[in-house]
């Protein structure tokens, strides 16, 4: 059985996110990607994690290059541990920085780099973030894609959850979702474009162990996704539904089934 993205009718605009599709070697990548057909996607997003070392040589980047088309401008990727081996090498594949933004169909898509100040948004990639964000008043939505869930740190009710949750853990090695400043330094930025009517999806990768999807709307309305295949588990991605018309983004998990 095959899965076919396809827009109902011409002003619906879809967006998918794939994440965590690595293996426990270069072997290959998980199976259930074959019943995704990626070419009806409008952008594609990919939160980390793709191979286990996709930076390790050519031959990893160029079939990851054939898979999921990474240098193109519609294809966004949140580095993860397991794609941070050789960032320079990776650049060359993908064309594009370790944090972006990119901008489509009245959607701001914003890519952050959470591998590289230890779970931290600071320095340039703090001041790039503030400066991206303040071109808004243009967009209806922003779709923030990391690959640690950072906002599940920091948030008292959310920080009991990351051990049932998240891939890395509650901790500071390298891969875990250590202290940040997602609470101090971006969350009142995103809070504030919640309030001019933005609609505000915070959407990370660095599941798949433990659960294949993940939901939480905080009480100002800032939805909190993630998404991410297992080889356990049922798996899904995070599809968004971008209604021009209307101008209302919705969001849904699609199961896939394993061949």
């Amino acid at each position: 059985m095959s899965f076919t993205v396809m827009s109902c009718q011409q002003d619906i605009k879809k967006y998918a996110v794939i994440s965590h599709t690595r293996l426990d070697d270069n072997s290959g990548l998980n199976q259930s990607i074959s019943n995704i057909m990626f070419s009806n996607l409008d952008v594609l997003m990919l939160g980390g994690d793709m191979a286990n070392l996709s930076s390790y040589d050519d031959t990893i980047l160029a079939y990851l290059d054939s898979v999921f088309d990474v240098s193109s401008t519609k294809t966004l990727w949140a580095l993860g541990n397991h794609d941070y081996t050789n960032v320079e090498l990776l650049k060359t594949y993908t064309k594009k920085e370790t944090y972006y933004s990119y901008t489509q169909d009245n959607t701001l898509f914003i890519v952050l780099d959470t591998q590289l100040d230890s779970s931290r948004i600071s320095a340039d990639q703090l001041q790039f973030f503030k400066s991206v964000t303040d071109t808004m008043t243009s967009y209806k939505n922003l779709i923030l894609l990391t690959h640690k869930l950072i906002w599940m740190r920091g948030d008292g009710e959310l920080e009991h959850q990351i051990g049932s949750v998240s891939n890395g853990h509650f901790g500071d090695c390298s891969y875990c979702i250590q202290s940040n400043n997602f609470y101090t330094d971006l969350y009142p930025i995103l809070l504030k474009l919640k309030d001019d009517n933005v609609n505000i999806f915070c959407v990370a990768g660095d599941v798949g162990f433990k659960v294949t999807k993940y939901k939480y709307e905080t009480p100002d309305g800032i939805k909190f996704l993630a998404t991410g295949m297992s080889n356990s588990i049922e798996n899904c991605y995070l599809e968004f539904s971008n209604n021009l018309d209307t101008k209302e983004m919705a969001y849904s998990f699609i199961s896939l089934t394993t061949k």
